[in-house]
This record gives structure tokens, sequence and C-alpha cells, in this order.
């Protein structure tokens, strides 16, 4: 399907919000967690301590509520996960869009759906708790992907459970519970599933991004206005 189908589609206004108080540029900072970022605070954040000072720091310039970003990133940090590390390279470009915010804030469906897959995907650097909701507008079927949540709050969720556009669904796993991450949504448009249940890649290597990107298109329609 084109991306200005996509668009069309998904800019209605049975999008609800999917955290607390909606995404704008007035609570929400812009956040480059890039190769092209040479900050030196950034580029020596090499412990989950450390990145969560960064973000932290970005976070208090405001005071924003949230700090997002990442979609299309090529990241070098996740080299250090073996989760990531491939024989020849590591998988590097970011699929998502993050947004990073405190622990056990809630996380809202933006559109009613039903939930396709859940699971615990608890490799260091993974999406610890996951859950995975399809949607459907008119003829066009997709899924929205929520990692780096708590998994105590989606235990109750079954595959084919429906759900309501603004309906809390989970909250953001702390960073025991968070698999080497601080707290934050990691939040994909997927397309086509295909057999993946329970996980859908999220980092890929940089030759296969073009590819990815097709299946997995920006959800800036489904973040607006902020993203």
């Amino acid at each position: 399907m084109k991306q200005d189908r996509i668009e069309q589609l998904l800019r209605t206004p049975q999008v609800k919000p999917i955290m607390p108080h909606p995404l704008t540029e007035r609570n929400s900072v812009r956040l480059n967690l890039s190769t092209s970022n040479q900050d030196p605070a950034f580029t020596s954040a090499d412990t989950v301590e450390k990145l969560q000072a960064y973000i932290t720091s970005h976070l208090a310039r405001g005071p924003y509520l949230y700090a997002l970003g990442g979609y299309g990133e090529e990241r070098s940090f996740y080299a250090r996960f073996p989760h990531f590390r491939g024989a020849q390279q590591a998988r590097s470009h970011h699929l998502g869009v993050d947004i990073w915010t405190a622990a056990q804030t809630p996380v809202m469906a933006p559109l009613r759906g039903e939930v396709h897959s859940l699971a615990h995907n608890d490799q260091p650097g993974d999406y610890g708790g996951t859950l995975i909701l399809h949607h459907c507008i008119d003829d066009f079927s997709f899924h929205t992907l929520y990692g780096h949540l708590k998994p105590a709050s989606i235990s109750h969720w079954q595959p084919g459970d429906i759900v309501l556009a603004g309906q809390k669904i989970a909250e953001l796993g702390a960073v025991y519970e968070n698999v080497q991450w601080p707290p934050h949504l990691h939040f994909q448009l997927i397309i086509d599933m295909g057999d993946a249940y329970g996980d859908y890649p999220g980092v890929v290597l940089s030759a296969n991004a073009a590819r990815y990107r097709a299946n997995c298109p920006h959800p800036e329609w489904l973040l607006r206005p902020a993203v």
C-alpha cells in the first residue's frame, strides 16, 4: 500500500493519545540517539545509568514530560548487546519511535483493535514486556507493537481480546524489568506480521532497512502532533 494511502487512513479522528497527556511540542523534547550525535555526554553513555542520566537531562530542560524520536536512526549502542550482534555486523537501524518517560506510566491504545500476541522478550537489550495489537480501518489491516512494558501490566491479556481506542493496555517497565533500558515505550507500526508472534524486529541491519521500512512506516500519524 502506498505511503500516502496509509497516511490518509491514519489521519482519523478515531486516533486517541497513547500517553496520559497527548504528545505536543510543548511537553515533548526531540531526542537524537543516532551516530550523528557527537555530544560527549551521549557518546560516553555506555551504561543504562549513563543513558538514563542523558535522557533525564533533556527532560529537565523544559521541564518536559516526554523525550521522543528515533524512527530510522542508525544507533551504534545496540552493538553492546549480543542479541543484536551478527557474524559480520550488528543490527543498528531503528524502526520504531521511542517515548522516554517515567516507569509505570500508563500506555493506551490509539485505536480500537484486538490483541494479536504478547510475550516477555527478556534477552538483554530486547523488548522486555511486549504487546502487539491488530487494527483494521476500512480495507487497511495493520499492527501496532508496544515494547518495554511492565510484564505484570500485560499478564491479563489474551490473544483475541478486544481493546478500545483510548483504553489503558499496559504500563512502562522500570529498569530492573526492562532488560537493561531506561523506562520508555518502543512504538512501532507493522503492516504484515508474517509468522511473527509476540515479537517483531525493531532494529535491523542497515542493508535491510529499506525493505523493513516499507513494512514498518513511520507511525507519526498515530502520534500527532508531536512527531
